[in-house]
C-alpha cells in the first residue's frame, strides 16, 4: 500500500514538473507574463503539490499575499500617503489602467520641495515604481 501510494506520488510531481516546466516557457514566451515571471516561479516554489485541488486557492492567496507586500514596501521606501495611494492602485486595477498624469499622483506623494527639480524626480520615480507593480499585478490580482 506504501508502495503505491509512493508511486502516485512520484507521478504527481512529475507531472506538475512538467506543467511547470510548460510554464516556464509559455511566460518567457509572452510579453504579457514576463513581468509576472518571478511571482511565478516563486509561487511554484511554494505550492504544496500534496494537494492540488488546493492549487487555485492557494494561488490567490498567494498573489494577495505578495500585492500586499510590495504595495507597503513601496508605500514605505516612497514615504507615501497609505490610504490616498491605497485608493488610486485600487481605482487603476479596477479600470485597467494607471493614470498618472495631472496631480492625482501628488495627492499621495510626501512633501517635497518644488524649487530644484527634487518634486519632479520623485515622482517620476513612484511612478516608475508603481508602473512595475501594476505590470505586475494586472490581470492576476483581484481585491
Amino acid at each position: 500500500m506504501d508502495n503505491k501510494k509512493e508511486q502516485q506520488r512520484s507521478e504527481l510531481h512529475r507531472t506538475i514538473w512538467g506543467i511547470a516546466n510548460d510554464l516556464r516557457g509559455a511566460v518567457d514566451s509572452s510579453i504579457q507574463l514576463r513581468s509576472k515571471k518571478e511571482l511565478i516561479a516563486a509561487f511554484l516554489h511554494r505550492v504544496n503539490v500534496e494537494n492540488p485541488d488546493d492549487i487555485d486557492r492557494s494561488w490567490k492567496e498567494f498573489v494577495s499575499e505578495e500585492f500586499e507586500a510590495d504595495f507597503t514596501d513601496i508605500v514605505k521606501t516612497e514615504h507615501l500617503k497609505e490610504q490616498p495611494a491605497r485608493e488610486f492602485i485600487e481605482s487603476a486595477f479596477e479600470h485597467g489602467e494607471l493614470k498618472t498624469t495631472g496631480t492625482v499622483v501628488d495627492k499621495f506623494m510626501p512633501p517635497v520641495s518644488r524649487f530644484g527639480g527634487a518634486r519632479t524626480g520623485k515622482k517620476e520615480g513612484i511612478i516608475t515604481k508603481l508602473k512595475g507593480f501594476f505590470e505586475r499585478y494586472i490581470d492576476i490580482w483581484g481585491a
